[in-house]
């Protein structure tokens, strides 16, 4: 780590020409990386300096919402991404710090524009220089030399060559491999691979920030400077869970176990029906990270789109704000934009718009009803600046009293724990909910450590989310022993995975299992 952030510290000072930190990755590393551009170009923008980070995501933007599977096997399309990427940036681009994440060590879209990258950093005639970044968790060591088609490498080969280049050339390569342990969820890397990515990224990107603001001498960065940002982080998953867990009293759980138990065992009331749902509503980064939980669960549990959806006050045009935050730049067209928000609307005001309360029968959505165990969650921050605070959770509540709606409802908020007048508002929302709406739930992950960085109260709300999506869908069943049974065979690193689930369950040596399972040719909602 100490190594890497130097290399991040070298691209916000620009002049003539500018040095740009990209961020890459599949899935939810994707999603990562632009949730950490995003925020770390707002952070370089108040402080006047250029707004060096990008994010690529395989599959495009509209992969932020709806996941892209087979993006992932693409070598030729990542690297025309990486391109266009520096190509079309606002500034003439002179340097690149790329930066590929995949927590398995698999992905081909990553794979492939580190190998790019490193072939420009051995190219003593390229404009643009590269250093070269890989961010992963499964041991180097472990990488399997598979084949993917259309490229001529494996991931096994680039991780080598990397390995060779960062020996040879410290100053041109790293790799930041450090061990997680396994997952609770086998290969839900959303999870703990999600979480350690989101730390590192944000640690190494502030520390780099840090000392090119305090000197012009960037070649290193202090050993507690990293510690103290990773420390942070330590501090609030700690409180995070011991503020939401069942307090212990005498060795033994209070019968009371708080307010976010009841949230979780909503949403697994919720799933258990195969009509339920759970609705996410929120605005800025805390809606931004509703909608990208309730995109992770479709891929994950195969779940339908519908079962868990998120919701953004200002929509597509919000999110496509940040985008373009995250980008420094226009990130699409406004037509390929109006293309993406006619076919999914994502707009809290969408929501209330298509509201179908009582039985529909021309209704096209595969919930045509709402049911007394659905549960929708209202997700907003506020700070002690806010003229209004939690203004918005208000608003909401408020339309959802005169909705009709049987559900049941959540907000979860956060505040400064010295913030008496959020926490204040926040306790005349409890009251308004107990008022107006049936079976209210209530809880605030609110810690003066977490509030006043914003970047470490989003740790603590994508550890809640995950926590009510994914408890609730192994409720539900799609969860067998600690593995992903219902996974979709969309891309060659879930081919393997299904084969391995087969081999393992069915006690079948795992050439026979090869014939059956077939990437590519399995519709795409089948389940292996």
């Amino acid at each position: 780590m100490q190594r890497a952030a130097p290399e991040t510290a070298d691209s916000p000072d620009t002049t003539k020409s500018c040095g740009l930190i990209v961020i890459s990755g599949s899935g939810t590393s994707g999603r990562l990386a632009f949730l950490v551009a995003l925020e770390f170009n707002r952070i370089l923008k108040q402080n006047g300096l250029y707004p060096c980070f990008r994010h690529l995501i395989a599959g495009g933007d509209e992969a932020l919402l709806k996941s892209v599977e087979s993006a992932e096997d693409t070598s030729s399309e990542a690297v025309r991404d990486l391109k266009t990427l520096i190509e079309a940036n606002d500034t003439p681009v002179d340097r690149v710090v790329y930066v590929g994440v995949t927590c398995g060590l698999s992905a081909t879209y990553v794979g492939a524009q580190l190998e790019y990258s490193m072939q420009q950093s051995n190219d003593s005639t390229a404009k643009v220089s590269f250093k070269t970044i890989l961010l992963g968790f499964n041991p180097v060591g472990s990488v399997k030399p598979l084949r993917i088609a259309n490229w001529k490498s494996t991931f096994h080969s680039v991780v080598n060559d990397l390995d060779a280049l960062a020996q040879s050339r410290p100053d041109a390569a790293v790799i930041v491999n450090p061990c997680v342990g396994p997952e609770t969820i086998c290969g839900s890397t959303r999870m703990k691979g999600g979480s350690a990515t989101k730390i590192l990224l944000e640690t190494m990107a502030a520390a780099a920030v840090e000392q090119f603001q305090s000197s012009s001498n960037v070649s290193a960065v202090e050993t507690a400077v990293v510690a103290e940002h990773i420390k942070r982080y330590r501090t609030a998953y700690l409180e995070t869970y011991q503020s939401i867990l069942p307090q212990q009293k005498d060795g033994a759980a209070s019968s009371n176990p708080g307010s976010f138990t009841q949230v979780v065992d909503a949403a697994c009331d919720a799933l258990k029906n195969s009509q339920g749902r759970v609705v996410y509503l929120g605005r800025g980064n805390a809606g931004i990270l509703g909608v990208v939980d309730a995109s992770e669960c479709p891929p994950t549990y195969n779940a339908h789109f519908e079962d868990i959806r998120g919701f953004l006050l200002g929509g597509w045009p919000a999110l496509y704000h940040a985008c373009d935050d995250a980008a420094g730049a226009a990130t699409a067209t406004d037509t390929l934009r109006a293309s993406f928000a006619s076919r999914i609307p994502i707009s809290v005001d969408a929501f209330f718009g298509h509201l179908r309360l009582g039985d529909d029968a021309d209704s096209q959505s595969p919930h045509p009803r709402w049911l007394p165990t659905d549960l929708i969650v209202v997700l907003d921050r506020s700070s002690a600046e806010d003229s209004k605070p939690f203004d918005f959770a208000r608003q909401v509540l408020a339309r959802l009293s005169t909705s009709g709606l049987p559900c049941k409802t959540a907000v979860l908020g956060v505040h400064g724990l010295g913030d008496e007048k959020s926490a204040a508002a926040f306790a005349e929302l409890e009251v308004h909910l107990k008022a107006a709406i049936p079976l209210s739930i209530v809880d605030t992950f609110a810690d003066h450590k977490i509030a006043r960085d914003g970047l470490v109260a989003d740790f603590a709300a994508k550890l809640m989310l995950n926590a009510v999506s994914t408890i609730a869908h192994v409720q539900k069943g799609t969860i067998f022993t600690n593995r992903m049974v219902n996974l979709r065979v969309s891309n060659v690193k879930l081919f393997h995975r299904a084969v391995g689930l087969v081999s393992q369950l069915g006690r079948r040596p795992i050439p026979e299992v090869h014939l059956p399972i077939v990437p590519h040719r399995v519709p795409r909602h089948d389940k292996c």
